[in-house]
C-alpha cells in the first residue's frame, strides 16, 4: 500500500514502481520465492483479479507498472452526479480495491503491527 508511482520524468524517461507486486517487479519476484500463507495467497489472487481488471480501464499504460496507489488515483476514475456522489466508471474495479484495502488492512492488524510495536518500530 505504499505511494510509489510509475511516470515520465521531465527529461522523457520513464521511472518504474518496482516496489509494487505488479508482473516481472522486484518485489513479486522476490514475492515468488516466500513460502504464502493461505491468506496472503488469497491477498495475491485478489490483486491479480485487480491488476487485470485495471488493464481494462482506458487510461491503463501498458509502459508502466501498477500498484494499488497509482490504480487509485489514475485508473478507477468516477464522476460526480448532481448530488456530489461518485459513479464510478468500473464499478467492478473499484468494488475490488475496497475489498482489498480492507482484507490489507486487517491482515496489517492481525500479522504485523503487533511486530512493528515488540520492536519498537512504532511506539
Amino acid at each position: 500500500m505504499n505511494h510509489c508511482v510509475s511516470f515520465v520524468a521531465s527529461n522523457d524517461k520513464i521511472y518504474l514502481n518496482e516496489l509494487c507486486f505488479d508482473n516481472n517487479t522486484v518485489s513479486r519476484e522476490k514475492l515468488s520465492t516466500l513460502n504464502l500463507s493461505q491468506e496472503e495467497q488469497n491477498l495475491l489472487q485478489l490483486w491479480d483479479l485487480i491488476l487485470s481488471l485495471a488493464k481494462k480501464t482506458k487510461n491503463y499504460n501498458a509502459n508502466y507498472k501498477y500498484g494499488v496507489y497509482q490504480i487509485t488515483n489514475e485508473l478507477n476514475t468516477y464522476k460526480l452526479d448532481d448530488n456530489n456522489n461518485k459513479i464510478y466508471d468500473y464499478n467492478e474495479l473499484n468494488g475490488y480495491l475496497e475489498v482489498l484495502k480492507t482484507k490489507i488492512k486487517e491482515y496489517y492488524e492481525k500479522n504485523i503491527s503487533h511486530l512493528l510495536f515488540k520492536y519498537e518500530l512504532l511506539k
